[in-house]
Order: C-alpha cells, then sequence, then structure tokens
C-alpha cells in the first residue's frame, strides 16, 4: 500500500445523555456537521430513541477535529456531550 493512501472514513458517533438540549444537538448538527435542518432532526431523535447517531462519516484526522470542537463548543455551553469515533 502507498504511504499517501488515506486512512478509511470513520464513523462519527454522538451519544445521549440526559442533560443537553435537543435543540442544541440541532444547532451543533447544523453548525460543526453542516446538516440541514431535517437531516440534524433525524440524527437528534436516533440519538435520543437509540442512544447514538451517527453525525457524519470522515476521515479519521477530520473525524478528530470535529470531535474537539463540537466538545469545546458544548463544554462552553455547560453541557456533557459525548462523541466518539468509530474505526473500521
Amino acid at each position: 500500500m502507498a504511504n499517501h493512501a488515506r486512512r478509511p472514513l470513520c464513523p462519527l458517533i454522538v451519544y445521549n445523555d440526559d442533560t443537553t438540549p435537543i435543540e442544541f444537538v440541532i444547532e451543533l448538527l447544523k453548525n460543526i456537521y453542516m446538516h440541514t435542518q431535517q437531516s440534524a432532526e433525524g440524527v437528534t431523535m436516533a440519538i435520543h430513541n437509540e442512544g447514538k447517531g451517527v453525525a457524519g462519516v470522515y476521515y479519521y484526522e477530520v473525524a478528530e477535529q470535529k470531535v474537539h470542537e463540537s466538545i469545546l463548543v458544548s463544554r462552553q455551553a455547560g453541557y456533557p456531550l459525548t462523541l466518539d469515533i468509530e474505526e473500521l
């Protein structure tokens, strides 16, 4: 395999918690993950109903940056939102 080959795409997972408001998650998905209102609401409802949802699928390095940004925004707003990167 060539050295310049990219790592595989990885799903970025957002987990449900009892503190972070649905409206905050929707705005986060729109602002950081570029979801439309409709897709952000769909992902947020999956997070709420199933305990987790996929915010997007990215190269690992991009996913790491988005997790960092999401946690920073969440903590600044006072919410304990948890995210993770699934490596395939």
